[in-house]
């Protein structure tokens, strides 16, 4: 190697292979993904409800579909990313090549700090840069800049370069909906995704859209979603059907239910989990696969229109079997009810205490999962989950997972952020988290720790002015 190549290959090392120095201006990476979803609240974005399981925060412009993360590039190497997927890059070499061409000439004048990239033959506008001296209004720029030309420049560049959408009747949001994950997908997944819902109006059914898929839905048996085309997850692009649900959910009879399970094609890494079958959407998966199974969801619309759907379980006495006097909607008393019944008695006492102090409070709690239940707290018009209360998960115990550090809701509240944070980090198996913190349920944390949680918690809300 030339001492040229020498000093170039040392120089890269020291740039990009270090961990970078500590220094108090640089936010963690936790507090960086604080900033993103402050950002978002300040768009009018729920970052809560936007966030999908790997932590990708998911808006729209117009017609452009974003993406934003805190990701680890390398050990102790954290990025802000925000990205816009525009396109897939079409396989005509010739049309290929213009697209690249277009694409340079868009980076030069067009996109700002944001540029467009490949990856896997899908085009992307992005900006990423290191969390260092990272602030509020960075971040606010970066999602601007890559969704306002992403809405600008998408449109442009699918309608030279097309995605070909399926031939159905849609009205506008679940046209838009289906361009959201077919432009995710690469071309033989779209074939496919566009041979089941072609095939599936053909049998007279609906094709609807949810966040990141869209939906294969009965039109005769109540309605029911039958089928999921997600675009994009993290092991490819995949169909899920029902399983294990079928008699427990839908009532659908034994042997109704065993016939659809054998109909139900199998491409290469099928499997089931507890609830559905996942069927990935790679070169295994045909078109005469998907016309298997779009007659298998036939047979499904069928039987289900023989089931007899299983009795809702009564109504859990909240007051009778836990103590509890709260007023809540009919899912979250089932909710609540699943959380204590799963947690030992110790964990139990714990969390009734908390749920019902907080109520008593006059705060807001929620749940839409029966592991768990959100005690929120509002700080300046921002509503966000404050503890939350887990249920037993697997070969996981119950825990309590807390906001922490408070961050950017609590700049006017300084001194109500440190009391908060000294205190919660002396709580026995006390430990930072991710984005926040965790205490798990053991033998150490007792009444009294408990006792001491729900006080700062208390004290918290009273020094930032809410009326307990």
């Amino acid at each position: 190697m030339s001492a040229d190549k020498n000093r170039r290959a040392h120089w890269f090392d020291n740039a990009y292979s270090r961990k970078p120095p500590v220094h108090p201006s640089y936010p963690s990476p936790s507090e960086a993904q604080a900033m993103v979803n402050q950002a978002l609240s300040n768009l009018g974005v729920d970052p809560q409800e936007t966030t999908d399981p790997e932590g990708w925060r998911h808006l729209r412009l117009g017609t452009a579909h974003g993406l934003i993360n805190v990701i680890e590039w390398g050990p102790g190497l954290h990025f802000l990313a925000v990205w816009s997927p525009i396109l897939r890059a079409p396989e005509d070499p010739r049309l290929r090549a213009q697209l690249f061409e277009t694409l340079l000439q868009l980076n030069h004048h067009e996109t700002g700090m944001a540029r467009y990239s490949l990856e896997d033959d899908l085009v992307i506008l992005s900006f990423v840069r290191p969390i260092h001296g990272l602030d509020l209004e960075e971040v606010l720029d970066a999602i601007r800049m890559v969704m306002m030309a992403a809405d600008t420049l998408d449109e442009h560049l699918q309608s030279a370069f097309e995605i070909a959408m399926p031939q159905i009747k849609m009205d506008n949001a679940t046209w838009l909906g289906v361009l959201d994950v077919l432009r995710l997908c690469d071309t033989h997944t779209q074939a496919i995704f566009k041979c089941l819902m072609e095939g599936w109006v053909a049998r007279k059914g609906i094709v609807d859209t949810g966040k990141g898929n869209m939906g294969l839905r009965s039109k005769s048996a109540g309605e029911e979603t039958l089928a999921a085309l997600i675009g994009y997850a993290s092991a490819g692009p995949l169909v899920t059907v029902g399983w294990d649900s079928l008699e427990r959910k839908w009532g659908v009879r034994s042997e109704d239910a065993a016939g659809f399970k054998q109909a139900i094609p199998r491409p290469k890494r099928f499997k089931t989990t507890e609830s559905s079958a996942h069927l990935p959407v790679d070169e295994s998966f045909t078109e005469t696969m998907a016309d298997q199974l779009l007659d298998a969801l036939v047979c499904l619309e069928k039987a289900l229109q023989r089931a007899v759907p299983p009795k809702p379980e009564p109504l859990p006495d909240l007051k009778e079997t836990w103590g509890l006097k709260l007023k809540v909607g009919k899912a979250t008393q089932r909710n609540i009810h699943a959380l204590l019944t799963a947690c030992p008695p110790a964990v139990q006492e714990v969390y009734i205490k908390l749920i019902q102090a907080w109520y008593d409070a006059g705060q807001k709690f929620y749940t839409n999962k029966p592991d768990r239940v959100y005690l929120r707290l509002t700080v300046g018009g921002h509503t966000f989950a404050l503890c939350t209360l887990y249920g037993p998960q697997k070969k996981r115990r119950a825990r309590i997972e807390l906001f922490y550090p408070l961050t950017y809701y609590f700049d006017a509240h300084l001194e109500a952020r440190r009391r908060y944070e000294q205190t919660v980090a002396q709580i026995p198996g006390f430990s930072v988290h991710k984005s926040g913190a965790r205490i798990p349920m053991s033998e150490e944390f007792t009444a009294k720790e408990a006792r001491s949680l729900l006080k700062v918690l208390h004290r918290l809300a009273e020094d930032v002015h809410i009326e307990l």
